[in-house]
């Protein structure tokens, strides 16, 4: 897994726009020490503006890749990694109430990520299981295709 995993930070971390702007954006170790085989990541837009996780969970649905996307399941990690404050976040969930959703939540910030993706390879993971994911990576765009 370890090898899988270095080629899939690799493969993610030189992904780039036709004008240069980097695709991805790692959160963690960017290199196969020091962590495991779950990476998460966010997707950018060639203006460096965050994809939405959810578009891109769901499109990655439909062409077969699995994939979670969302808040790290971790008080608090989200909020660090997005440079997320108190002052910006605790307005808004008070004022979606009942209504909350991560889409609603983003908009209430001003579009800002509030979620990413996070690829877990295990035993089962084969190369062309990273190929497939990082074709897939090549292609996004927002709106999702």
């Amino acid at each position: 897994l370890t090898c899988l995993t270095s080629a899939l930070l690799g493969r993610l971390t030189e992904a780039r726009h036709a004008n240069r702007c980097p695709r991805v954006r790692l959160h963690g170790p960017s290199t196969a020490a020091q962590r495991g085989a779950t990476v998460a990541f966010t997707l950018l837009n060639d203006d460096g503006t965050a994809v939405p996780y959810w578009r891109v969970e769901a499109a990655a649905r439909d062409a077969g890749i699995a994939w979670r996307g969302g808040c790290f399941c971790n008080p608090g990690c989200a909020e660090q990694s997005f440079g997320l404050d108190d002052a910006s976040v605790l307005p808004c969930l008070q004022a979606l109430g009942d209504a909350f959703s991560p889409a609603a939540l983003s908009h209430c910030l001003g579009g800002r990520a509030v979620g990413a993706i996070r690829v877990s390879l295990g035993c089962g993971s084969v190369r062309a299981d990273v190929e497939s994911l990082l074709a897939f990576v090549a292609a996004v765009r927002d709106p999702v295709p």
